[in-house]
């Protein structure tokens, strides 16, 4: 929620032509040198970012669901089990590099 208002604010302020008086979720992170231009700009990025990881992570999340429904119901667990594994890892790097979620 917290992003997504940064996300809206800083929409609204590049909209403007970063005139007028700063939006408080911008301003937030217009710091250490950071203008406010700079700062939404650096928000609309990352906004942009996690927008498409979401996407991502519900195609690999439903994709798998799909097939782990499939699986357990022929009784192949261990598969299931697998491919469980694996989807927790695909979605764990999905959002590797995007914000604080360096690693």
């Amino acid at each position: 929620v917290e992003y997504d208002r940064a996300r809206i604010e800083a929409e609204a302020f590049a909209a403007a032509g970063y005139l007028g008086d700063v939006p408080p979720m911008v301003a937030a992170w217009a710091i250490n040198g950071r203008t406010p231009q700079q700062a939404a700009e650096n928000i609309l990025a990352e906004a942009a970012q996690y927008t498409a990881a979401l996407v991502q992570l519900r195609e690999v999340r439903l994709a798998a669901k799909e097939h782990i429904r499939v699986l357990m119901a022929a009784g192949e667990v261990e598969q299931a089990q697998q491919l469980a594994a694996q989807t927790i890892a695909a979605i764990a790097a999905t959002v590797v590099g995007i914000g604080n979620n360096a690693t």
